[in-house]
Formats: structure tokens, sequence, C-alpha cells
């Protein structure tokens, strides 16, 4: 039986680049043995959050400096509805794209172990995700059941692209830790804020270069002093904004309470 057991697993594992090291019930913990069957094999999660480039760039120089780098990947076999298998990595993919890039760039990989969950379901991977990051969790949006999946979409594509060209075009202002200090902002927690602002004003069709255009209408009337008195911003907070442009996380309040859109979508 034992047998049988290891050489079914031997079968998946070696499929998708790994050697089992260890197990428990339905886990394997594993190696990479073959990181160019292994990239090319494990996709990404699609309830994950928004890829970091930054993120991905800090952890690459970690890497090739030696510095220690939490390295466990976790993913999930599933079956689709056409019986298809599939690999679903849902927890660690920074360090994935950054073990990938060392790997394209010189064929170089750092040891790294892979935890792979076998017959896995969109609820256990949620509920693995979430216990594992319990600081974290997987936005509400996505796995939000009293919305469709239209909607779901239209959400993530509307605040991914906010979010994104506050990132690309406010790099300073973007920090990793959930509580950033004024005048910074954390991708995540916004895109949380921005998720709650649409669902609770029914925005669900209302175009993304729009609302990123009446959001960087109130920065603008932020930094005239319009809904915010600029002689109470301590000097330090209020340079940044002055040095960057970004005025939109000054105020103690979430700017959302500023953001008023009609149901013409007319601020």
């Amino acid at each position: 039986m034992a047998n049988t057991r290891n050489t079914i697993v031997n079968n998946i594992v070696s499929t998708i680049g790994l050697e089992e090291l260890t197990s428990f019930d339905n886990l394997s913990i594993c190696k990479i043995i073959n990181p160019k069957i292994f990239f090319k094999q494990v996709k990404i999660w699609d309830k994950n959050r928004i890829l970091s480039k930054e993120r991905c760039d800090e952890l690459v120089d970690s890497i090739k400096k030696k510095q220690l780098v939490s390295s466990s990947l976790h993913i999930s076999q599933i079956i689709d509805s056409k019986g298809n298998i599939k690999y679903k990595l849902w927890d660690g993919q920074h360090r994935f794209f950054a073990f990938k890039k060392i790997y394209k760039e010189n064929k170089d990989f750092i040891n790294c172990t892979v935890n792979l969950y076998y017959n896995d379901s969109k609820l256990g991977i949620i509920q693995k995700f979430n216990n594992i990051n319990k600081a974290v969790p997987i936005a509400d949006i996505y796995t939000d059941e009293n919305i469709d999946e239209i909607k779901q979409l239209k959400i993530i594509e509307i605040t991914e692209y906010v979010i994104k060209n506050l990132v690309n075009n406010y790099k300073d202002h973007s920090k990793n830790t959930r509580k950033p200090q004024r005048p910074n902002f954390n991708r995540d927690v916004l895109q949380d804020e921005l998720v709650e602002y649409i669902k609770q004003k029914q925005l669900f069709d209302i175009d993304k270069d729009f609302f990123w255009n009446k959001i960087m209408e109130l920065n603008d009337k932020y930094k005239k002093g319009v809904h915010i008195d600029l002689s109470h911003v301590p000097k330090s907070i209020l340079n940044k904004c002055k040095l960057s442009g970004l005025y939109l996380f000054c105020k103690t309040r979430h700017f959302k309470y500023d953001l008023i859109i009609d149901e013409t979508f007319e601020i």
C-alpha cells in the first residue's frame, strides 16, 4: 500500500518538477529539482492580491545578498470543471516571481521547500490562506458570494487600476506595513477601502479612468486646501506631499469620505 502511494505521489510531483521530502495526509513537503518544469506548470491563484514589483525586486536583492528569505511556497492541486488537473500557487507569489527572475537570469536557483496539497478546493485554499495570513486575509471582494462574478471582476479591475496608478506615480508613498504613517498608503488596505466604497455606492458600471480622474481631482482640491486645513498638517507630511504632488493621504480621515460621486458619476 505504501509503495503504491509513493509511486502515485512521485508521478504527481515529478510532473511539476518536484521531489517529495516527507508527507502528512494530503500534504507533500517537496523540494524543487527541475525549476524549468516547475515555473511552467505552476500558475498563480486568481484570488491573490496585486503583485508588487517593488516587493519582488526587494526579494531578488535579498536573495542575491544571501540574506535570509522565508522560502516556503504553498501550492494546491485542483481539478477544474472539465476534469483538468491544475497546480495553483496561493501563498508566496512574490518569492515565486523572485526565484523565477533569478533562475531566468543565470539558471541559479535558491533552495526552496514547496507545500503541495492534493485534491484541494476553493474553500480549502481560502481557509488555509487566511490561517497562514491572519494579518492579511483575502479581500472580501474575491470571496463575496453575494456579488455576482461580473460585478466582482469589474470591481477588481477598477480598484487594481487605481492602485497600480498610485504605486507607479507615487512610489515613495507606497509602504508594505498595513498601518503606514501619513502621507503614505498600503496598497492592500487601500484596495479594501476602495472595494467597500464602490460596493456601498453601487458604482459597478463606473469607468476606471473616470474613477481615477475623480480621485485625482479630489487630490487637487486637497492641494488647494479644500476639505482640509493645510496649516494643521505637520510640516514633514506637507513637505512630502509638495514634493510628490500626492495629497490624498495627508489627512487622518480616509479620502473616500470626501469623494462624492452621484448616480450620474459627477462629483
